[in-house]
């Protein structure tokens, strides 16, 4: 049984497997439900497995089915009515997706809940209570010929379906259909069987959600692609494509016609676009003007008048009076004032704020007025399009309906055409009532709720006429991207047709002009020349300005400027006149341009000083008003006869002069003239003249602005420069306090940045007496007396200056011949070639110091305020560098005092700690020496005793033994116990046993001695050989192996040397230390893991020793440990520094081996690189000198008066 049982459960997991194999290779939906009513059916042997779907209005179609031969009639494509499934059966299926298994043998229904109906939380219990079935029920099987029936709910959440999920279990959950089990003959249905169905149907449920999703992701594809071929149409060229746009939108909604109104506007009048079916016009026929605005509206329509209705109605109205064809043809419907509302409706704000009565028009709220009923709180704005499914079931449009009836429009989508807040117009699509077709199980009324079940299920036509469509979700949202596209698009196409309406209208303009030229062509030909030759003027005024904007060189400006005008007025001369003081003047020579003929006989302007009384007495006369004076012919003009002569005197025979004003003062005259004939200058020579007289002052104003700012920016740069050079004095002075390098810096860059002959610091020799002193930091240039060192003793300028500088007096000096100075103090200064002279004082803590001298050696100078402030600032500069000088030097004193205590302390400190270990270490090792040395003395001295008696007693035992070979039997029997002869054999052996420890333990302790040396505390010459054996000794425990290595390996190279007179003990002291430090250090790669053998460490320490130069020894402490790095053997012999971990080393070793190194007068050093290990270097003379004997005593004195 129990094998049977598996062998289901195995066929059970097959099916699933194959039936969730089918959904993830298939993505059709049909065919996985195709496939899955099959395997079921197959498995479970059943007449039928069919697949009902719930459809929108609540009926159900067979959608799948699986029958078994012809056992029972075939459903598949038929529809159920809503009626067949009550509304409390469809809450329990979802709510408890409960499976229901009939059994009309016995009568019964079994019910089978998954989920607890109040909380929708899965049952822990899945178990099936049976309970009587309905008549009813018992009927409607008995019809279809079904026994045995199992139904069990297809349900699907929200989540799957693409829908917001909500907390509510009947709203979070969506009955999609049922799958449904049919057997023509009695059957038991087992729980296993039911939970293959329920595992079936939840891999269906997945199905579903799959093919929903990708219908949902199908459709957005399908509508993208519609966005963008209507988007392409709407853009890809300047005119918008609206036609072809408006048919592409009516083909993507299977519409059977559609409209683009476009409203007009300020300038354009309102258009139209069709395509297919068209509704008739409004007020066909009727040639009487259009009703008013507030006629037209009903009593409800006029409480939502808004003014920009009013604006649109104006328009509307202007457009229908253009003329009667107009009114006898109709107008559109979206004219009508109901869609007028419409589309204005959704540009207005839901509620009038300045107005809170007045209520916003809304489809809603004029429902609810034509219902009757309260109408809606409309608590936000919603700007959706306009969805009719019916428009003759819509109140709305009773009045526009008429208008479809000769159409079979029966659908409407009313898209406004926004662009930001204006509304552009409409996109209206038709949809035409559709004739509907449904095949039902048996004969059903739809229009009247079933009473009896069906006595037969055989397949019934329904068709129904004229039904309306509704629009769906998918489409609405399509809609509104589409009604955005052409928004866009419709505003772009009117903003084209404005500029194609502008650009016509300038094509007509141009035209028209064209006519008006061709009609004045003969005055035009009469004027060739002169226009030819003023654009030629205006053009070479425009390159003359430019080339004065490009050129600020005056004397360039004038010269080509008087060159060009002159060649274009082809006149003989060109000259500039310009005004001094008394309002005389002269020619300026450079500034003119002449003929060459007349330039070489007459000289008009080769500085020719000119005073013309006039001018003077009338400080300019007629030029000072800006006038130009022209004379064709000097001799009509009505001049004197002396004035005559003077032109003729120059052969002028006419002239042009204008005036050149810079700013608002008259600078100058530019005069044109003619020498060969009289001339008429016309009137467009005389402005083009005059112009380049203006220009040729705005050059010269310009050029004089152009002078300031270069001298205002030479002055700023002069500024700069002096504070930048104070900035590097300061630098100077922070970065170094040497102040014979701040003198030196200070004077170079004063001479640099004033340019002057020599800078000089003089300093008193007294900050009392001011009597005399010497020039201590000089920079003066090469052809010039050098004053460096030179010494001044100054009594010309006295006590009264002196207490000026004290002060802060500056003494300036412009000329030290052209002043009231002293003669002596001239002297003095003439002495050192100095001709101007600046002197500012040095002050150093409110005290004269010194002072800054700035000599102009070659020439008197004026020196300026700026000059004498910078140098004032650098003065003062210098006094704060003195005072950082005196501090400085108290620091650094104080500095190297602390310095010297901290380091006597730290040594102090060091030899404390150090002295009194080695001294407990020598106590220590003294004491344990002598307490062993006494008793093992007392076992030396007994032992030969002891191995004297042994002997005769053994001696004895042998001799009894012979005497009496045969003892008691007591006697024997302790001799075999005791095996006297082994005894006899072993205790020679024991005691030269006894006799090697003995000695082992007096070479110990000799060993202990020689290290501790309390016995030698005087230098005496020793072995040091003798002292490295005894450290190996003491260390001997280190060197063994251990959990680390197996043994550290001890290499000696010792030389033959002579006795080394020393502290025997300090001398100990540092081969403990460097040896110590030395099994550390090989100990350290130990610790790293060998990745193999070849990698593995073996520790050795090399110990070698010889003689050099005769009287030194040389001693060689060497390891290949991990080694070091320089940063590190620079610390090395650091009081305190160490690289072991805290608590392992108290870096004191080496710096204590380093001072009783070099107070033996020896030398101590490290050679070592990173993985090479290190080698400690220790250089001793063999004999001391009395002076480094002398020391050492000294400082052993000292250390133990310290221990003391």
């Amino acid at each position: 049984m129990e094998f049977l049982t598996n062998q289901v459960s195995q066929t059970q997991e097959i099916l699933l497997h194959r039936i969730a194999s089918r959904i993830r290779q298939s993505l059709e939906l049909q065919e996985i439900l195709s496939a899955t009513v099959a395997e079921v059916r197959s498995f479970l042997g059943t007449d039928r497995i069919k697949i009902y779907q719930f459809q929108a209005d609540g009926h159900g179609l067979v959608i799948a089915e699986s029958i078994q031969e012809d056992r029972l009639p075939p459903l598949l494509g038929l529809n159920f009515p809503a009626d067949d499934i009550p509304p409390y059966a469809r809450e329990l299926f979802v709510r408890a997706r409960q499976r229901c298994i009939v059994d009309l043998t016995t009568q019964e229904i079994g019910i089978s809940p998954l989920d607890c109906p109040e909380t929708g939380k899965p049952l822990e219990q899945q178990d099936i209570r049976y309970r009587p079935v309905d008549p009813c029920h018992l009927e409607y099987l008995t019809a279809m010929g079904v026994k045995s029936s199992v139904v069990v709910p297809i349900v699907l959440k929200n989540q799957e379906t693409g829908k917001d999920s909500s907390p509510n279990v009947m709203e979070s959950s969506q009955l999609w259909g049922l799958l449904v089990s049919h057997h023509s003959q009695a059957r038991v249905v087992t729980q296993q069987e039911l939970l293959l169905i329920q595992s079936v149907v939840d891999q269906v449920a997945i199905a579903i959600s799959q093919s929903i999703l990708l219908t949902q992701v199908r459709e957005q594809a399908r509508q993208e692609a519609i966005i963008n071929k209507v988007t392409e149409q709407l853009h890809s060229t300047p005119v918008a494509q609206l036609q072809t746009a408006l048919e592409e939108t009516v083909a993507a909604f299977n519409g059977s016609g559609g409209r683009l109104y476009l409203l007009p506007d300020d300038e354009q009048t309102a258009k139209l676009y069709t395509f297919g079916l068209q509704p008739n016009q409004l007020d066909i026929g009727q040639e009487q003007t259009p009703s008013p605005l507030t006629q037209e509206l009903s009593l409800v329509d006029r409480a939502w008048v808004s003014p920009m209705e009013r604006n649109n109605e104006v328009l509307l109205l202007a457009n229908l009076r253009e003329g009667s064809d107009v009114l006898r043809k109709g107008r559109p419907i979206e004219e009508h004032r109901l869609w007028q509302k419409y589309l204005f409706a959704s540009i207005c704000p839901p509620e009038n704020l300045e107005n809170p009565s007045h209520k916003s028009w809304s489809v809603n709220w004029m429902r609810a007025i034509y219902a009757l009923t309260p109408p809606v709180n409309e608590l936000s704005y919603d700007s959706n399009l306009w969805a009719i499914a019916d428009l003759y079931k819509e109140p709305l449009l009773r009045s526009v309906a008429p208008c479809f009836q000769t159409t079979q429009v029966r659908g409407l989508l009313i898209v406004p055409l926004q662009h930001g807040s204006t509304i552009v117009g409409c996109l209206t699509i038709f949809r035409d009532e559709v004739d509907i077709e449904t095949i039902w199980a048996g004969c059903v009324d739809t229009d009247s709720r079933q009473l009896m079940p069906r006595q037969s299920f055989a397949a019934w036509r329904e068709l129904r006429t004229g039904q309306a469509q509704q629009w769906s979700e998918s489409e609405i949202k399509l809609a509104q991207a589409l009604g955005e596209r052409f928004a866009t698009a419709v505003k772009q196409h009117r903003l084209y047709e404005q500029v194609q309406a502008l650009n016509a209208n300038l094509e007509q303009q141009v035209r028209d002009r064209t006519l008006e030229l061709q009609q004045t062509n003969t005055d035009l030909q009469h004027s060739t020349i002169e226009l030819q030759r003023s654009v030629e003027r205006q053009q070479a005024l425009a390159r003359i300005i430019a080339n004065m904007r490009q050129s600020l060189d005056v004397t360039t400006i004038f010269r080509t400027t008087t060159q060009e005008v002159c060649q274009l007025l082809e006149c003989d001369r060109l000259s500039v006149y310009r005004f001094n003081a008394d309002w005389g003047g002269e020619f300026v020579g450079d500034y003119e341009t002449a003929n060459p003929r007349w330039g070489r006989s007459i000289k008009l302007g080769v500085g020719m000083v000119w005073d013309d009384t006039y001018l003077q007495e009338t400080q300019g006369g007629r030029y000072r008003n800006n006038e130009t004076f022209v004379v064709d012919d000097i001799h009509s003009q009505g001049f004197t006869q002396c004035h005559i002569e003077i032109l003729e005197q120059f052969h002028v025979q006419a002239f042009m002069i204008a005036p050149i004003f810079v700013g608002q003062e008259l600078w100058g005259l530019l005069g044109a003239y003619q020498h060969s004939s009289t001339r008429h200058w016309q009137a467009s020579e005389i402005e083009f003249f005059t112009q380049i007289a203006t220009q040729l002052g705005v050059a010269l104003q310009q050029a004089e602005y152009l002078e300031q700012v270069r001298a205002q920016t030479r002055k700023l740069a002069l500024v700069a420069e002096q504070q930048q050079t104070l900035a590097s004095v300061i630098t100077k002075i922070r970065e170094s306090l040497d102040l014979n390098a701040i003198f030196e810096t200070t004077t170079q860059e004063l001479r640099r940045v004033l340019n002057c002959d020599r800078v000089v610091i003089f300093r008193f020799y007294s900050e009392s007496n001011y009597d005399g002193g010497e020039v201590i930091a000089e920079d003066v240039a090469e052809r010039f007396l050098s004053t460096l060192t030179a010494k001044v003793y100054d009594r010309c300028l006295g006590q009264e200056h002196i207490e000026k500088f004290c002060q802060g007096y500056v003494h300036a000096v412009t000329d030290i011949y052209n002043s009231e100075l002293n003669e002596c103090y001239v002297s003095m200064l003439s002495r050192f070639q100095v001709r101007a002279n600046l002197v500012i004082p040095m002050l150093k803590q409110g005290q004269l110091w010194g002072l800054l001298g700035i000599h102009q050696c070659q020439k008197s100078r004026e020196w300026q305020d700026s000059e004498i402030e910078f140098v004032r600032q650098i003065a003062a500069q210098l006094g704060v560098a003195l005072q950082h000088v005196v501090l400085l030097n108290q620091t650094q004193q104080q500095a190297i005092q602390l310095a010297q205590a901290l380091e006597h302390l730290q040594q102090t400190q060091a030899h404390l700690l150090h002295s009194e270990k080695m001294s407990s270490l020598g106590l220590l090792v003294a004491g344990v020496a002598h307490e062993i040395n006494n008793p093992v003395n007392f076992i030396s001295g007994n032992l030969s005793h002891l191995h004297e008696y042994t002997q005769s007693l053994i001696k004895m035992l042998n001799i009894y033994q012979q005497i009496y070979p045969q003892p008691h039997p007591e006697i024997e029997k302790q001799a075999i116990l005791s095996d006297l002869e082994f005894i006899a054999e072993d205790l020679p052996k024991l005691f030269s046993s006894l006799k090697i420890g003995a000695e082992r333990i007096g070479e110990i302790v000799l060993s202990l001695r020689n290290f501790s040396r309390l016995d030698q505390a005087q230098v005496k010459p020793v072995d040091i050989h003798e002292g490295l054996d005894s450290t190996l000794l003491i260390l001997q425990h280190r060197l063994k192996a251990n959990s680390l290595h197996l043994g550290i390996e001890i290499v000696k190279q010792y030389a033959s040397l002579p006795l080394i007179e020393c502290f025997a003990g300090q001398l100990n002291q540092v081969f403990m230390n460097l040896l110590a430090n030395a099994i550390d250090a090989v100990e350290e790669p130990c610790r790293q893991p060998a990745k193999s053998d070849k990698d593995k460490h073996y520790p050795r320490i090399t110990i070698k020793t010889q003689l050099i130069a005769n009287d030194w020894v040389q001693i060689y402490i060497k390891d290949n440990g991990v080694g070091m790095t320089k940063a590190v053997q620079a610390k090395l012999f650091d009081p305190f520094f160490t690289t072991k971990p805290v608590g392992q080393g108290t870096g004191l070793g080496l710096s204590i081996s380093y001072q009783i190194v070099e107070k033996h007068g020896g030398k101590l050093q490290c050679l070592s690189q990173p993985g090479e290990g290190a080698q400690f270097v220790i250089e001793i003379p063999i004999k001391q000198s009395e002076r480094e004997l002398a020391n050492v005593l000294i400082d052993k004195k000292e250390s133990d008066t310290d221990n003391s």
